[in-house]
């Protein structure tokens, strides 16, 4: 049962490109992978799911018209699929490895599309932390130069640089400098901007005020007074910081085997071929989940708006299937239906939850 097996053939092992792709694992530790992959997967899947569709409900009218909920709705996407495409076809990979029946393109498929999402996910985090940095340092100025559309072009522009670059780097023969770039892409570039950004933060939440009051003038001329509540913006601020950590926690174990291995190849060693080493590789894959599913448990626990939202449309929800399910109970006993009537559907309104819900939307 210890034995271990390649997931590639040894001419694959040949091609410079794929030598990235050739690491083996025993079947205990193949199994565990692949069952490891559909669970974080099924967590990404549903929790993903939760704040994609409530921001797409949007009860309180309050993500739709911002920029920053694109961000969100695109780190969410990539965190998606993820769970819903990279781990399940990992999963099967390991699966079949644990039979002794490897599939080599299925794997360098799967980690190809992990390598999408994992940099989709960076860079978005990247651009939230910008459109953080302009929320606090522009305020005046926030709503006019973060718009809706200048946030989907730049979600756009980083997929499709993530997907070409992804797909430059699978077909190039000599990869050396893709791999530096790629290397430098996912860690140098992003921890140093970070840095950057969230010092120059740091120093503006301490210029600020408790609240800051700007004054904006519509198309008549009327000037209205708007109180942006910067304990909000620190918030939403921190809960990116938490995202950004847990992310690369997630990464470092992929990280630096990834690179090890690409040193031993580079110097000719077999430390790399070992069954520790490779037991850590083929598990790191399944923890770039980790951060996937994370992510929409911080947005509940420290975003109010998103907290408010999404007990909004889980009663909402919960009330409209107890209505639809009491309709198909009146159709069972051949009685007319007065579930549509106006009447009824004021005694099965929302309970008070809801209202007080709905209050703290318009309050908020």
């Amino acid at each position: 049962m210890n034995e271990t097996f390649p997931l590639l053939s040894e001419h694959e092992h040949e091609h410079e490109h794929e030598h990235d792709l050739g690491f083996s694992a025993t079947a205990e530790v193949a199994t565990v992978a692949g069952v490891l992959s559909l669970t974080f997967g099924l967590a990404t899947i549903v929790t993903n799911s939760v704040l994609l569709f409530t921001l797409c409900k949007d009860p309180c009218n309050y993500f739709l018209s911002r920029g920053t909920t694109y961000f969100i709705a695109s780190l969410s996407v990539s965190d998606f699929l993820a769970g819903f495409v990279v781990q399940p076809l990992y999963s099967v990979c390991m699966f079949c490895s644990a039979q002794q029946k490897p599939i080599s393109k299925l794997c360098e498929i799967s980690l190809i599309l992990s390598h999408v999402t994992t940099k989709v996910s960076i860079f978005t985090v990247v651009a939230l932390s910008v459109d953080r940095y302009l929320a606090v340092k522009l305020s005046w100025w926030y709503n006019s130069l973060v718009t809706v559309r200048k946030v989907t072009v730049c979600n756009i522009g980083v997929w499709l640089f993530c997907g070409i670059f992804e797909a430059t780097h699978s077909e190039v023969d000599s990869e050396s400098a893709f791999h530096l770039i790629d290397l430098h892409l996912q860690t140098t570039v992003p921890l140093l901007i970070l840095c950057a950004i969230y010092t120059a933060t740091y120093h503006e939440f301490r210029r600020h005020s408790r609240n800051v009051v700007f004054v904006q003038s519509n198309a008549d001329g009327r000037s209205r007074t708007s109180i942006r509540n910067i304990r909000l913006e620190k918030k939403i601020a921190w809960t990116i910081v938490m995202i950004i950590i847990v992310l690369f926690i997630s990464l470092l174990p992929y990280l630096i085997t990834n690179n090890l291995e690409e040193r031993c190849f580079e110097k000719g060693s077999s430390e790399c071929s070992e069954s520790s080493f490779t037991s850590v590789k083929v598990l790191s894959i399944p923890l770039l989940c980790v951060s996937c599913s994370l992510n929409p448990f911080l947005y509940a626990w420290k975003i109010p708006h998103y907290k408010q939202s999404l007990r909004l449309v889980a009663n909402r929800t919960c009330w409209k299937c107890l209505r639809q399910n009491q309709a198909r109970k009146m159709m069972t006993l051949n009685r007319p239906s007065v579930l549509a009537t106006e009447s009824l559907f004021e005694q099965m309104s929302p309970p008070v939850v809801v209202a007080e819900v709905e209050q703290d939307c318009k309050l908020s």
